[in-house]
C-alpha cells in the first residue's frame, strides 16, 4: 500500500518533479501555440479579405468613372456594380466592424445614386461619381489602415 503521509507525497512529488514540470511546459507551449495559430489565421483572413475588397473597389470604380466620363460604353454598366458592392459587403464580415459599416454606407449611396450614373443631366452625374468616389476613397484609406495594423 503506498504511503499516504503527508511526507510520502512530498517525497513522490520531489522524485517527481521534472515530469510535472515538463507537462507544465508542454501544456503551456500548447496553449501559446494554439492561441499563435489563431492570431494567425485571423490575421491571414482579414488580409485576404482586404485585399478583396480593394480589388474589388477598384473595379467599382473604374466602373463608376467609364458609366461617368464614357456614357454608354460596356464597361460602365452601373448593374455590374451591383455584384462588386454585394461583394465587398459579404466580405467585410471577416474585417472590423467599421469596415462593415462603411461598405454598408457605400450600398446605400450606391443604391440610391447608381442610376444617376452616365445620365443626360451632368450635375447629378457628377455628384453621384463624387459620391461614390468619395466613399469609396474613404473605404481605401481605412483598408490600408487596417492592413498595416496587423500584427
Amino acid at each position: 500500500m503506498p504511503n499516504s503521509s503527508p511526507d510520502g507525497f512530498f517525497a513522490s512529488l520531489r522524485r517527481n518533479s521534472v515530469a510535472l514540470m515538463s507537462l507544465c511546459i508542454a501544456i503551456v507551449a500548447l496553449t501559446q501555440n494554439t492561441i499563435r495559430a489563431e492570431r494567425t489565421e485571423d490575421n491571414r483572413n482579414t488580409r485576404y479579405a482586404a485585399f478583396e475588397i480593394l480589388r474589388e473597389a477598384t473595379k467599382l470604380q473604374l466602373l463608376i468613372d467609364h458609366a461617368h466620363y464614357d456614357v454608354g460604353s460596356r464597361e460602365g454598366n452601373p448593374i455590374v456594380g451591383w455584384g462588386h458592392v454585394q461583394y465587398m459587403q459579404d466580405l467585410s464580415l471577416l474585417l472590423p466592424t467599421d469596415i462593415g459599416e462603411q461598405t454598408g454606407r457605400l450600398k446605400g449611396i450606391w443604391h440610391d445614386r447608381f442610376s444617376d450614373l452616365g445620365s443626360d443631366d451632368r450635375d447629378s452625374s457628377l455628384s453621384a461619381n463624387e459620391a461614390l468616389t468619395a466613399e469609396i476613397h474613404a473605404l481605401r484609406q481605412d483598408l490600408k489602415q487596417t492592413l498595416l495594423a496587423l500584427e
